[in-house]
């Protein structure tokens, strides 16, 4: 129950009931200058709430109505381990706390773009992706990032991690399943540098990343421009969200494997692909 009553809270929304049915209702303003939720994570030592966002940085509660700030710089991506340390990822830099968020050390990773998302596997491995937008002297939107990064300190020091990775390298989600295989998905560059961009994975003993092929029967020939989110299942089922075509219209949508990729099955396809598919 309570976990469930945190998450209410850091939607910034609260339920009641009222005649069998359920309503929402606004709660008060987390700060003067929070906006926009970047990142939310619950400590798994005490069930500290922490919520970034790019205008007031990281704010924490115990309860989800009192909010501080414990760090004022923006964060795009967070992460609570099991033992006690924090991570935030902002504009190339790794922001670590060992304290619950009392005191934080910053780690810089060789990069400037946004740190999207930070996962870490069963032996401690942490692993980052980052990514961003650029834009043209024409005003021209494309995908721009340095791909995977990897630390074995506790996010201490950081790697670059690409070996086998072509294309933008502009990776905004990564996931990990069973037997700590890892699955990371990439954006196109709208033209710009787009030679191979979708779904890679490596094994816990490889070095090197291999392209995973996304095809499904309902449409012949689809390329893959955007993969927004991964997620893996108790059964180490995998689930991605696309966009992209078959060369002439235009398919986005909910796919899923329970092979590691081999095959695919279509949970929802549509040929809106305005609608963006984020973990």
């Amino acid at each position: 129950m309570r976990p469930l009553l945190i998450l209410l809270f850091i939607l910034g929304l609260f339920s009641t009931k009222a005649a069998a049915q359920a309503v929402w209702t606004p709660s008060s303003p987390l700060s003067s200058n929070f906006a926009n939720t970047t990142s939310i994570t619950i400590s798994p030592v005490n069930d500290r709430i922490f919520i970034g966002s790019a205008e007031a940085g990281i704010l924490c509660s115990d309860d989800g109505r009192n909010w501080q700030q414990v760090l004022p710089h923006a964060v795009v991506s967070m992460l609570a381990k099991a033992d006690g340390t924090l991570l935030a990822g902002g504009q190339g830099m790794v922001y670590r706390s060992l304290d619950q968020g009392q005191n934080w050390s910053s780690h810089p990773i060789g990069s400037s773009y946004s740190i999207r998302k930070i996962v870490a596997d069963s032996e401690g491995t942490l692993y980052l992706v980052t990514g961003d937008l650029g834009e043209d002297d024409g005003d021209e939107q494309f995908f721009v990032g340095d791909g995977v990064f990897t630390s074995t300190d506790n996010g201490q020091t950081w790697t670059k991690d690409i070996q086998g990775m072509t294309g933008t390298l502009s990776a905004w989600t990564i996931a990990i399943g069973k037997n700590n295989q890892v699955y990371v998905g990439t954006h196109d560059g709208n033209g710009q540098q787009d030679t191979k961009i979708g779904l890679y994975t490596r094994q816990k003993q490889q070095t090197t990343w291999q392209p995973v092929d996304i095809r499904f029967r309902q449409v012949d020939n689809f390329n893959v421009a955007h993969l927004y989110s991964i997620a893996v299942d108790e059964n180490d089922s995998l689930y991605v969200g696309v966009a992209g075509s078959d060369g002439t219209v235009a398919v986005g949508g909910t796919l899923k494997s329970a092979d590691g990729g081999h095959t695919w099955r279509p949970l929802y396809l549509t040929h809106n692909t305005s609608w963006n598919y984020w973990d």
